[in-house]
């Protein structure tokens, strides 16, 4: 008596065929996909460092036109706890109704690692921002894309 089979399921060299388009297309998809991934934590990079510098010219207009004293140095932005704190070196610190740097800025977007740099001359005016974060950092403006000379017409 012959017993019959069960033809319902796959056979082993079906299986293995479709893994291996599986693990074909992965490997032709992965570095695609790491290069995304890089090309968009440099423009988050350059979007906060651009956010950063344009809060920072705000809070330098705004201790320009209360009258502070400039003085050239940079303020550093760190988060110490669930608290963004300012280090101001060479540049002079709010009082009273000033405006402080560190109130321009959530909080929840600083990571533990995150420190922000920015560099203000003796006129009250930023000269560049740089964020820096887990070992890789973003200047603004972007000296290599800042013009240096005016185009001629």
């Amino acid at each position: 008596m012959r017993k019959e089979r069960n033809n319902d399921g796959f056979t082993l060299v079906e299986l293995i065929i479709v893994v291996a388009i599986i693990a074909l297309l992965i490997a032709m998809i992965a570095p695609n996909l790491t290069s995304f991934l890089g090309t968009a934590s440099d423009t988050t990079f350059r979007a906060n460092a651009k956010t950063a510098f344009t809060a920072s010219n705000a809070w330098a207009t705004q201790m320009r036109v209360s009258g502070a004293a400039g003085a050239a140095g940079t303020v550093t932005l760190e988060l110490n706890g669930d608290v963004l704190q300012a280090a101001y070196t060479g540049v002079t610190a709010p009082t009273g109704s000033q405006p402080a740097l560190e109130d321009l800025f959530n909080a929840g977007e600083f990571n533990a690692d995150t420190v922000v740099t920015v560099t203000v001359d003796a006129n009250w005016a930023v000269t560049n921002v740089v964020w820096a974060e887990a070992g890789t950092s973003s200047t603004y403006p972007d000296a290599a894309a800042t013009p240096t000379s005016a185009p001629t017409p």
